[in-house]
Order: C-alpha cells, then structure tokens, then sequence
C-alpha cells in the first residue's frame, strides 16, 4: 500500500510539473505576438497587401457574435502559422459584467513563415446556411502590383 501511495503522489507530482512547463511555454509564445514585430489588423484593413518578413507576427482580430449563429471560419496558405485562435468578450464599460448576447473578438495571431506570397481569407456565416455574410481578407507580400 504504501509504495501505491508514493507511485500515485510522483505521478501527481509529475503531472504537475508537466503542467506548469506547457503553460510557461505557451505563455511566452502568446507574449511573442506583443512584441514590435507585430502588426495589428481589423475590419478597416480588409484586402489589405501587407509586406513582411518572416518572423512577423499578425495580429487580426475582428467583431463576432457567436450567439446569432454566426462565427468566422478561416482559410489561409502554408507559410502563416496559426499561434493563437480564440475569442473573448469585451467588458461592458458602464458593467463589470457580459450581456447575454454581446458580440465578442475573434483573434488569430499568426506568424508568418515564409516570405513568399501568403494569403489569409475569413468568412462571417452559420455553419447550416450556404452564404457568408462578410468576407475579409488579408494578403501578404503580393509583388504583382
């Protein structure tokens, strides 16, 4: 019994350990994004062409409100990679609460690999109806214009 004991507390401890190592690492991986390699885009940058080097983080974040059904699915080319993909909900200033029913941010950071043409394309639909709402679109290096 007592070597039971002592097994189970080591993989307790182990599991632990194992824990705080992956929210330490993708810790410091989000915090990347905030760094002076980033560039910041929304809803006012749609079919932008932006020029970039690898190693820069974009950092796009536009309105959605889950609760009507509607939600941003995204496509994008090979050389950006998806770091971050999630959605928050803004805090109401006059409440420190959310409403039922308050839109929220979807944001993606992505950094980009490659320093070739890359593209990044999102759709504002529900997932039972056959047309998007709103497309938005990011390209990145395009060198044909």
């Amino acid at each position: 019994m007592r070597i039971k004991g002592m097994v189970l507390i080591s993989v307790v401890i182990l599991l632990i350990l194992i824990l705080i190592t992956l929210t330490i690492h993708f810790s410091i991986n989000l915090n990347d994004s905030d760094n002076e390699n980033t560039i910041y885009i929304d809803e006012n940058d749609n079919g932008t062409n932006l020029i970039a080097e690898p190693g820069t983080y974009i950092n796009i974040q536009l309105e959605e409100n889950p609760s009507t059904g509607y939600k941003w699915n995204f496509s994008k080319t090979d050389g950006l990679e998806i770091v971050n993909n999630r959605f928050y909900f803004e805090k109401n200033i006059d409440s420190k609460n959310i409403n039922e029913g308050q839109p929220g941010i979807r944001e993606w950071v992505l950094l980009l690999n490659d320093d070739d043409f890359q593209f990044f394309n999102a759709e504002y639909e529900r997932s039972w109806e056959n047309e998007s709402i709103s497309v938005f679109k990011i390209y990145i290096n395009d060198k044909s214009n």
